[in-house]
């Protein structure tokens, strides 16, 4: 009954996807690619969420607000946001959950979300694949995932299943990602941030 709940709550976080021309028409947890992450948290709460990830340029940073009364659909949500930026403008939302005893459930949820949201931009290029994580050199670890690519930006479904060894060593449990971005975002991850 509860993976049941979980599945129709899934579903149903996305009627807000129908009919958008553009990422920033989503919404995730009530927030859209644009918005000022002041609106939903204030800024102490922002700067607690700092994870402080090097990146080669330091153009973008994430914060990652956990467990937050105002989520639903989610047990967290990061995002990306541009540094010096006093509105903390949002350039990519990704709202997750972790799955610590039932991975095929994950898997499913990225078919199912994929077929809620597939047709929903217009003019969008898809691809699946299933391979490898980079984060793990043994090649143990898999993720599943499927991308959306848009000209005004990309929104993804992934599960991430680690190995044994990574969720001992790491504390990392397999989770779901359902995730968006703009497009000056995605070139900037793409070209710069590594």
């Amino acid at each position: 009954m509860r993976n049941f709940l979980l599945i129709l709550i899934l579903i149903l976080s996305f009627q807000s996807w129908t009919k958008a021309d553009d990422v920033r028409d989503l919404e995730i947890e009530g927030m859209s690619l644009g918005d000022s992450l002041l609106e939903f948290f204030d800024e102490r709460t922002i700067k607690k969420g700092n994870q402080n990830h090097t990146y080669a340029d330091d153009t973008f940073f994430d914060v990652e607000i956990y467990g937050h009364k105002s989520f639903n659909k989610y047990q967290n949500v990061s995002f990306s946001l541009k540094k010096n930026d006093k509105k903390y403008k949002i350039y990519q939302i990704v709202g997750f959950n972790i799955y610590k005893t039932n991975i095929e459930e994950c898997l499913n949820q990225v078919d199912i979300i994929s077929k809620n949201i597939s047709g929903v931009l217009k003019d969008t290029d898809k691809v699946k694949s299933t391979d490898n994580h980079d984060a793990d050199p043994t090649g143990n670890s898999k993720v599943k995932q499927i991308v959306y690519w848009h000209k005004s930006g990309s929104v993804f479904i992934e599960c991430v299943n680690w190995s044994e060894k990574i969720t001992k060593e790491k504390n990392w449990g397999d989770n779901l990602s359902v995730g968006m971005a703009l497009s000056e975002y995605d070139i900037w991850l793409n070209t710069k941030a590594y």
